[in-house]
């Protein structure tokens, strides 16, 4: 199986495990009514999106008929119920998403931020949740993104080997140090920190030299227009998550980066408010505390596998 259809299958299987959160979120406010019009819609559209989804979602919810917890069709006790919940999505994230990557040459756990000495002398930082391939040989330096974000501060090569870190959208080659590459969502960043890039989607077109402080996101459909890359791209290194203005929904999302389970947002002011500021990304629950000091937010943790922030 493709590099891409395993990762959209995780990801598949990530929604329907949070699907089974948010049903079962929607009871506990609403009781015997069930979840609401808007949430039986948005589901519903979910189901109907892929064929895969209607089948995906029901071998999670066998999989909580193996814990002996099914999802009741009447209100039950609430506080159980959603301790249920999260449990079933900590079970689904271990086994069907954050694991799918343990065959790599080098991978980092949830929280880890790990460094490793490449054979060449360059230097490579895998942030939380990361996966690569090696393949170093007599004519080039070949690292491949499986998941996640990495810091390659590249080393001079005698030979002349160049230096790649390739990913199923496009290549980021070194034509200087140091620059990270982050594949997220449906695409691949490229931010430079030193020096210069040479980034070429996979789909063929003009490679795209980047500069210090440039950013290029790569996509199904090509490359965007280079940008300004984020304030301190590299600060994860250091275990810091510095942000500029962000949406609180981009902030939440960096952050579910270091733990282990979901992080579910609620709310109407989700995608309104902002946030300037550095966070620890080595502590989420601090990380947590400080963005309910500055912002209308309120934190909820169920488990160790679920928190929820409600605007």
């Amino acid at each position: 199986m493709a590099t891409c259809e395993r990762e959209e299958l995780a990801a598949i299987r990530e929604a329907a495990a949070a699907w089974v959160v948010r049903l079962a979120d929607e009871l506990e406010e609403t009781g015997e009514g069930g979840a609401g019009g808007e949430a039986q819609r948005d589901f519903q559209a979910w189901l109907r999106a892929d064929p895969r989804h209607q089948e995906t979602f029901r071998q999670i919810r066998l999989m909580w008929d193996a814990l002996e917890q099914p999802l009741p069709r009447a209100a039950p006790a609430r506080r159980p119920l959603l301790l249920g919940a999260a449990s079933l999505l900590g079970l689904c994230l271990l086994f069907l998403g954050h694991g799918q990557h343990w065959l790599a040459d080098e991978r980092s756990g949830i929280g880890e931020v790990r460094q490793l000495t490449l054979t060449d002398g360059s230097r490579l930082t895998l942030d939380s949740g990361s996966a690569v391939d090696l393949d170093f040989s007599g004519t080039e330096r070949r690292v491949r993104l499986l998941a996640g974000r990495v810091l390659a501060q590249v080393a001079h090569d005698p030979a002349g080997r160049p230096f790649r870190v390739v990913s199923e959208e496009g290549t980021a080659q070194a034509l200087g140090t140091r620059y990270v590459v982050d594949r997220s969502g449906d695409g691949t960043l490229v931010s430079v920190i030193e020096s210069s890039v040479a980034v070429r989607a996979a789909r063929g077109g003009a490679s795209v030299t980047l500069g210090p402080g440039q950013a290029l996101r790569l996509g199904p459909g090509g490359t965007a227009e280079p940008l300004a890359a984020a304030p301190a791209a590299d600060s994860w290194e250091r275990h810091r998550l510095i942000f500029d203005n962000a949406p609180l929904d981009e902030v939440l999302a960096q952050l579910n980066r270091y733990f282990p389970g979901h992080l579910h947002a609620s709310g109407d002011d989700l995608a309104r408010l902002r946030f300037t500021g550095a966070l620890p990304a080595d502590d989420v629950d601090k990380a947590l505390r400080l963005l309910a000091e500055v912002l209308p937010l309120r934190v909820e943790r169920h488990s160790r596998w679920l928190i929820r922030v409600r605007t």
